[in-house]
């Protein structure tokens, strides 16, 4: 991780492992209510998708979260829609009446394991 010297107080790495870096934007940088935490990653062919939902769970309690990097994954048109109809939730509800937003686009058509559980933990 690279960044310029000025933003050296907002700035704290809060977890390395081989594949992951998670690091933390103070909310006084950025004007906002909650931490901003960065997951950097590389998710190998091997699945870690089981520690990235731990680490996404631990770190939502502290701040909002943002991840990024290689997770070879495909996903394809894939839905993916949850929705709120008052107390009820509808997964992907792609019928005519709706709230839903529409199927989703891709240039990739591709569904690959990978893809499948990235799209589960959002």
């Amino acid at each position: 991780m690279l960044y310029k010297n000025i933003l050296h107080d907002w700035i704290l790495v809060t977890k390395t492992s081989p594949n992951f870096l998670w690091f933390k934007i103070k909310n006084s940088y950025a004007t906002t209510m909650k931490d901003l935490y960065i997951c950097g990653l590389y998710i190998p062919p091997n699945e870690l998708f089981e520690e990235l939902e731990k680490d996404i769970l631990n770190f939502a309690t502290k701040g909002s979260n943002l991840l990024m990097g290689d997770f070879n994954a495909r996903t394809g048109k894939y839905f993916d829609s949850v929705c709120h109809e008052r107390n009820n939730i509808i997964v992907n509800d792609q019928s005519k009446y709706s709230y839903c937003p529409i199927r989703r686009n891709s240039y990739d058509n591709e569904l690959n394991s990978h893809g499948k559980r990235l799209l589960d933990i959002c």
